[in-house]
C-alpha cells in the first residue's frame, strides 16, 4: 500500500486479530491510503513520491553491493539506465529519414517549379508594365498634335492681333504720307509755277545745253585719247594745248605732202625700172634663141 499521510503502528497496524483482510479493510477506510494487488501498480504509485525512473526503483529494490559489481559499464547499463529500444528507433529513424528525404525532394521540386517560371512571371510583369508605359507614351504622343495645334492657334491669334495693330499703324502712317504727298505736290506745283514765272524755261535750256556739252566733251576726250595713241606710235609729243596741236597739224601736213611726193617719185621710178626690165628680157630672149632650142624659152621654164 501507499499512504500519502503518516501512519502509526499502534493506531493503524494493531488489533486486527491476525486477520489480514480485516487489516486491509481498516487501511482502505483510512484517508490517503491506496492498496495495490500487483507490483507494477504499486511501483507507479510509489514513484509519485519523487523517484521518476523505474530503473532507479529496480536499483533501489535490488540493493546490489559494490563488491559484486564486475563491470561498471554493464552495471550502469543494467541497473542505472532504463532499457532503450534502439532497433525500432533506428528503423523508425530510417523510415522517417526516407520520408523526410522524399518530402525534401518534393519541396525542392515544388520550389523549382515555383522558381522556374519566376523569370517568366517577372518578364511578363515587366512586359505588362512596358506595354502600359508604351500605351501611356503613345497616348501622350497622340495628344501632342492637338496640344501643339492649340499652342500654334494661340500664337497665330497673337500674330493676327499684332498684324491688325501693324495694319492700323501702317494705315495711319500711309494716311499721313498721303497727306504729306498732297501737301508736297501742292508745294511742287507752286514752286514750278514760281520757277516758270522767274525764267524757269531758261534753266531747263541750260540743263539741256550742259548735257549736250558733256556728251561732246566725252566724244572729244575719246578722240584725244586715240590721237595721243597714234602720236605716241609716230614719236610725236602729246597735244597739251591748242598751239601744240596746230603745230603738230602743220608738221603732219608738211610731212604728208613730202610722203606723197616720195610716193609719186618712187612709183615713176618703179614704172621706168619695169619697162627697162621687160626690154632687157626681150633682148636677152632674142640672143639666146640663136644658141638654144626654142623649148627652153617656154613660159613654163621662165
Amino acid at each position: 500500500m501507499v499512504a500519502e499521510s503518516a501512519l502509526a503502528s499502534t493506531e493503524h497496524f494493531s488489533d486486527f486479530s491476525s486477520d489480514v483482510t480485516q487489516l486491509r479493510k481498516r487501511l482502505r477506510a483510512t484517508a490517503g491510503v491506496t492498496q495495490h494487488d500487483s507490483f507494477p501498480a504499486y511501483g507507479a504509485g510509489f514513484r509519485r513520491f519523487g523517484i521518476g525512473s523505474e530503473q532507479a526503483m529496480d536499483l533501489f529494490h535490488q540493493t546490489v553491493s559494490l563488491k559484486s559489481m564486475g563491470n561498471l559499464t554493464e552495471f550502469v547499463r543494467q541497473h542505472m539506465l532504463e532499457p532503450f529500444p534502439v532497433q525500432p528507433r533506428i528503423d523508425a529513424l530510417v523510415t522517417h529519414f526516407g520520408d523526410l528525404n522524399c518530402a525534401h525532394e518534393a519541396v525542392l521540386k515544388a520550389r523549382a517549379q515555383i522558381e522556374w517560371p519566376q523569370p517568366l512571371t517577372t518578364d511578363c510583369n515587366r512586359h505588362a508594365a512596358l506595354v502600359q508605359q508604351v500605351d501611356a507614351l503613345r497616348r501622350c504622343r497622340d495628344a501632342l498634335r492637338p496640344w501643339f495645334a492649340h499652342l500654334k492657334g494661340e500664337l497665330l491669334d497673337k500674330r493676327i492681333a499684332n498684324w491688325a495693330l501693324d495694319e492700323e499703324r501702317a494705315g495711319a502712317t500711309l494716311a499721313q504720307f498721303a497727306h504729306e504727298r498732297r501737301t508736297q505736290a501742292r508745294t511742287r506745283d507752286e514752286l514750278t509755277a514760281a520757277i516758270s514765272a522767274n525764267g524757269g524755261n531758261r534753266i531747263e535750256q541750260i540743263r539741256a545745253e550742259i548735257a549736250r556739252i558733256e556728251e561732246s566733251k566725252k566724244e572729244r576726250s575719246e578722240r584725244a585719247q586715240k590721237y595721243d595713241l597714234i602720236a605716241g606710235a609716230l614719236g610725236l609729243p602729246a597735244a597739251v594745248d591748242a598751239d601744240t596741236f596746230d603745230a603738230k597739224g602743220r608738221t603732219t601736213a608738211a610731212g604728208q605732202s613730202g610722203c606723197v611726193r616720195q610716193r609719186d617719185e618712187r612709183s615713176n621710178r618703179l614704172t621706168e625700172t619695169g619697162v627697162t626690165v621687160r626690154e632687157l628680157r626681150l633682148l636677152h630672149a632674142f640672143d639666146l634663141s640663136l644658141l638654144v632650142p626654142e623649148a627652153y624659152y617656154d613660159p613654163a621654164y621662165r
